[in-house]
């Protein structure tokens, strides 16, 4: 090609050029011919302009797609990861077969618990690694087999429970349901469901929301029983300074000096043990808000258990039991809140004077503890033994609880409605009192840096043990 200016014009010149032979062959001259092809020129090139233009285009496109499939990812990712982390269990219902469809770890664990007797689930991983896979369960079925309480205690119908009104009613509802475990334990569940509808208005799937709220509801009890009880322990003080008191402004009755003295002192003690439950309540909130705040200082020892000896001679005296203290020679100083450490000793040992045998011994024991790189003292351990009943391993792993102990003699048996609950094989270690000293000394400990351990066998006894660290390497001959 070639281009050819002329009349103000660009032209497109194609030149093609031919050999003309004799009849030996030998060429003798050359035909040229010269062809306009500037339409050609100019519709291909238009046609190529219009290729690049729309591969860019589509390049541009693609990117786009590419970026927008990159966040579709991200945003799945995300999806997964709240799934997987939701302290809830979700759970998507096909409406039409009503098979689960999409579930995340929460739902797996909480079906697991409610589906005896149930479907059983395969043990492959589900549609969020390492859950059980209920992808296909029919989630119906499940439930209606269930047994399940609502929040007044009566029998709840699966006709009437929220997933039944989403999938049959097209409504939104949520209850509290209560379902009896394979273990006989409890479990409260708030249970939500709701319809997702297409665009026609036709219904596709439910949301179900399936929330574990059993330690909630142990708690509401728990607090229940602590205004119970400590309505009840605050009232009985109380009846008793006032009896006391209008005893005293009896009009027409003279008491004499030491009859007016004995009721006045009855009164005292009657308000000073108020004010040491009040004091209690005020160190459990402490402890809780962990605002406790210790005066350490160098302890010794055999000087702190003489004082405590001393405090306790009352409760000795009176326990038939005999205390018997061991201190190990040449033990060492502790750093500790001396005042602090004498309220927890004493909360120790009057559980271990009430609970032990009568006529035994409990014992206090102080053994120092080594370090074993290099032979000196690295702390004091202190233990508290009795040979009474013990703790049952499920009590023990509630006995640090606040609110644990609150009523629990009291509390009413589910079927014996308005009655005591019957005596249980290591209960009596529940005493119908506050029930905070051992959550109290558990914080008091804490607050040292150490912690309060429990070693019980029923039938064998319980000791209670912790341990403080060495304030100095001087050492007190016992």
């Amino acid at each position: 090609f070639k281009m050819i200016a002329a009349n103000g014009k660009l032209y497109a010149i194609r030149r093609s050029k031919a050999p003309i032979r004799d009849d030996e062959g030998n060429i003798f001259a050359y035909v040229v011919v010269y062809h306009d092809v500037t339409d050609q020129v100019t519709a291909r090139e238009s046609i190529e302009a219009q290729v690049i233009a729309r591969t860019a285009e589509l390049a541009q496109r693609n990117k786009a797609l590419e970026e927008a499939q990159a966040e579709l990812a991200r945003e799945h990712e995300k999806l997964e990861l709240l799934l997987a982390h939701l302290p809830s269990g979700v759970i998507l219902v096909s409406a039409g077969d009503r098979r689960v469809t999409v579930s995340n770890p929460q739902a797996a664990r909480l079906l697991k618990l409610i589906r005896s007797p149930g479907p059983e689930f395969p043990e492959s991983a589900g549609e969020v690694p390492g859950t059980e896979n209920i992808i296909g369960t029919d989630i119906e079925e499940l439930m209606r087999g269930l047994e399940a309480y609502g929040e007044n205690g009566v029998l709840l119908p699966y006709r009437e429970q929220p997933l039944y009104l989403a999938l049959h009613e097209g409504r939104d509802s949520s209850a509290e349901l209560r379902i009896t475990q394979g273990d006989e334990q409890p479990l409260y569940l708030l249970v939500s469901a709701a319809p997702l509808r297409a665009n026609d208005g036709s219904l596709t799937s439910v949301v179900l929301v399936l929330q574990d709220i059993t330690t909630v509801k142990a708690m509401e009890s728990a607090r229940e029983d602590f205004f119970t009880t400590m309505a009840h322990e605050l009232k009985t003080p109380l009846a008793n300074i006032r009896a006391h008191l209008s005893a005293l402004q009896v009009q027409d009755y003279t008491w004499s000096a030491e009859e007016q003295m004995e009721y006045l002192r009855a009164a005292d003690e009657q308000v000073e043990r108020l004010v040491d439950m009040i004091n209690h309540f005020l160190d459990a909130s402490r402890v809780e808000a962990g605002a406790l705040r210790l005066e350490l200082e160098p302890v010794l020892l055999p000087e702190l258990f003489e004082d405590l000896e001393e405090r306790l001679e009352a409760l000795i005296a009176t326990s038939n039991r005999t205390l018997e203290i061991s201190i190990a020679p040449g033990i060492p100083a502790v750093q500790a809140d001396y005042e602090m450490i004498i309220s927890v000793l004493t909360n120790l040992l009057s559980n271990a004077f009430r609970y032990a045998p009568e006529g035994d011994v409990v014992r206090l024991e102080a053994q120092t503890i080594y370090n074993s790189a290099d032979g000196q003292p690295s702390g004091v351990e202190l233990r508290v033994v009795d040979r009474g009943s013990g703790i049952t391993p499920e009590r023990q792993a509630e006995l640090f609880t606040r609110f644990s102990t609150f009523a629990a003699s009291r509390r009413p048996a589910p079927d014996r409605p308005g009655q005591p609950a019957r005596e249980r094989s290591g209960s009596a270690r529940w005493s119908q009192a506050t029930g905070l000293g051992l959550y109290i000394s558990r914080g008091i400990i804490e607050a040292h840096g150490s912690t309060l351990r429990l070693r019980s066998v029923p039938g064998e006894g319980t000791t209670f043990a912790f341990e403080l660290g060495v304030a100095s390497l001087v050492k007190h001959e016992v």
